[in-house]
């Protein structure tokens, strides 16, 4: 959460500074889908590694495929159907924002996998 509030700041932040199309516009509603997409993707990660016996790896790199072709499907979405063209600067913001949660829950799951293996040795 504490991460989402502080992607939150900055893509604010830039919006404030480049004012370029699409940039203020879809601020909130990105970050929050992005938000959403990786904390429902890191628990069920979680869970259907623990349900069904399957290595949380396997389902972690299924998931980070699918969280990829989300991201993109959003952007799409916003540049057809929004009233404002995207500018490359939103287009970055809003993957900096992607690669930063994937980055973080890589840490946090290869902390997870650290604990189980010194739990089982």
């Amino acid at each position: 959460m504490i991460l989402g509030g502080l992607l939150l700041v900055g893509h604010s932040f830039f919006a404030e500074q480049f004012p370029e199309k699409g940039l203020e516009e879809y601020l909130v509603i990105s970050q929050v889908f992005l938000f959403l997409l990786f904390l429902k993707g890191h628990l069920l990660t979680i869970f259907l590694s623990k349900k069904f016996d399957i290595y949380l790896g396997q389902v972690f790199l299924g998931f980070s495929v699918s969280k990829f072709i989300l991201a993109g499907l959003f952007i799409l979405y916003l540049k057809r159907m929004g009233d404002l063209p995207l500018s490359k600067s939103y287009v970055l913001i809003f993957m900096f924002s992607y690669f930063t949660y994937l980055i973080t829950e890589v840490f946090i799951l290869l902390d997870k996998l650290k604990k189980a293996d010194e739990l089982s040795s």
